[in-house]
């Protein structure tokens, strides 16, 4: 799959759409991003290529009714602009998960991975002792497979801290 694409035989099989319905939502998107296929890959060989990665997510109507409610996940380079971004039934941490790891197939490791605040990367419970001594905070799941990753979990202060991804979705939402 293309940088930026979404998988439309997933879509198809996974969401029970038309090809067509499918294919209108990818392209409005595209439009709206005023990209064409083809044009979303960027190539850009500096140092900075996939440090930072911004990963979230957008809950909508993205099939208009025709088609389940559902989330994407984008994942976006910071220093590239270079995305991609897969829909899911609902926002989990396998999703995140699965999302990051089709990042990582097709680039390589972020040494940073960029997210908002959301239940799934920032646990809110109280460090144990055996933590305090360590000086570590508690982590969720996903925060523990990135640290055994090496990759360091960014915590976003605000939607608009998080600039490219969270502005992407509106604009894919309602495309011109």
């Amino acid at each position: 799959m293309e940088d930026g694409a979404v998988d439309l035989e997933r879509l198809v099989r996974g969401y029970g759409l038309q090809p067509e319905a499918a294919a209108e939502v990818v392209e409005a998107a595209l439009h709206r991003l005023g990209k064409v296929p083809g044009q979303l890959q960027i190539d850009n060989s500096s140092a900075a290529t996939h440090q930072m990665v911004q990963l979230d997510d957008s809950h909508h109507d993205w099939f208009e009714g025709r088609g389940p409610r559902c989330v994407l996940m984008v994942t976006a380079d910071d220093a590239t602009n270079r995305m991609r971004a897969r829909f899911f039934a609902e926002e989990t941490t396998q999703a995140s998960y699965d999302v990051l790891e089709g990042w990582v197939r097709k680039h390589r490791l972020p040494a940073s991975l960029y997210v908002d605040r959301d239940s799934i990367y920032r646990c809110e419970g109280e460090p144990s002792i055996a933590q305090q001594l360590a000086g570590k905070q508690p982590q969720t799941q996903f925060g523990r497979a990135m640290e055994q990753l090496g990759v360091e979990l960014i915590l976003a202060n605000s939607p608009q801290a998080k600039g490219r991804v969270t502005v992407l979705a509106p604009c894919i939402r309602h495309p011109t």
